[in-house]
């Protein structure tokens, strides 16, 4: 809980710090159209992590290492089911 409490202070102080950076703006603006805006800046954000998440995950799924890593679990699987049926049904 702690370094979620910490990454949301964080990302709020830097939001301010860059919002800051026009004080005729900032002045204009108020604090609930300013937490609007961090919302919305927040929410694509994390769309866009997420986005590159599931690609980064669907790439190493369809990997070359990946397919042949499991087809070797798979054939080295059925050989030791294949030897315990052998062996314990006679």
């Amino acid at each position: 809980m702690k370094p979620f409490l910490s990454f949301t202070v964080l990302t709020v102080l830097l939001y301010f710090l860059a919002d800051s950076s026009s004080p005729a703006q900032a002045t204009s603006s108020s604090m609930a159209e300013g937490f609007e805006q961090f919302q919305h800046k927040v929410k694509e954000l994390a769309d866009t992590v997420a986005h590159k998440a599931k690609e980064a995950i669907t790439k190493i799924q369809n990997s070359e290492f990946s397919t042949k890593t499991r087809n070797w679990f798979r054939e080295n699987f059925q050989k030791m089911k294949d030897k315990m049926d052998a062996t314990f049904s006679k």
